[in-house]
């Protein structure tokens, strides 16, 4: 989707990013014995429904919405989400990890 200029690249990257950090830090935690089963508002499942129901709807609504006088599309909004909620399941993971 980056690369092929279906969204903003910097929020792509920062999605992206996101998504490999929850994954690090989950096989980390686990490597270290704390159980990070369900824990999080944004797991792999969440992360790839986003994602899909995102892609769909910018297929059957290709156009591009106004919000607060920016031009974005339907996708851009889904990365956007996706960006910030594997940010935030990051951060609260690595609370969890660091309480332990």
């Amino acid at each position: 989707m980056i690369i092929g200029g279906l969204c903003d690249p910097v929020w792509g990257l920062i999605a992206l990013a996101g998504s490999l950090l929850v994954s690090y830090s989950r096989a980390r935690a686990e490597a270290a014995g704390i159980k990070m089963e369900s824990v999080g508002i944004a797991e792999r499942a969440e992360r790839m429904i986003i994602l899909a129901v995102a892609t769909l709807a910018a297929f059957f609504w290709p156009q591009v919405t106004n919000i607060a006088g920016l031009n974005i599309s339907i996708l851009n909004i889904g990365i956007i989400l996706l960006a910030a909620l594997s940010t935030l399941q990051f951060y609260k993971e690595q609370y969890i990890f660091t309480e332990f």
